[in-house]
């Protein structure tokens, strides 16, 4: 299938994105450029929303995605830290048996 991409690119150059966009604006035809996940998430509409929240482990920091909805009394993210093993042991059996 590459190979199929590789030849058609070479026969029917890709076209950019702007001959695309103005006639579909202009149309009312909701539409984006196709982006990959890196440049998705480093888009400042993405880091405004919070699409990705910090979490800390024994390695260090990384990102991890936070849940795609908001809730208007209570905060939906992703927890900031993940406890080493066994680290939470006592904690989870104190947990209320109720909610098991």
């Amino acid at each position: 299938m590459a190979g199929f991409y590789s030849a058609r690119s070479r026969t029917i150059p890709p076209l950019p994105w702007s001959n695309f966009a103005p006639p579909l604006s202009d149309a009312g035809v909701p539409c984006s450029r196709y982006r990959t996940v890196a440049e998705a998430l480093d888009d400042p509409i993405s880091k405004a929303r919070g699409v990705l929240g910090t979490v800390e482990d024994a390695a260090g920091s990384f990102g991890a995605p936070n849940p795609p909805f908001r809730m208007s009394q209570s905060r939906a993210e992703v927890g900031r830290k993940i406890p080493a093993l066994g680290e939470a042991n006592a904690e989870m059996l104190r947990w209320p048996k109720s909610t098991r």
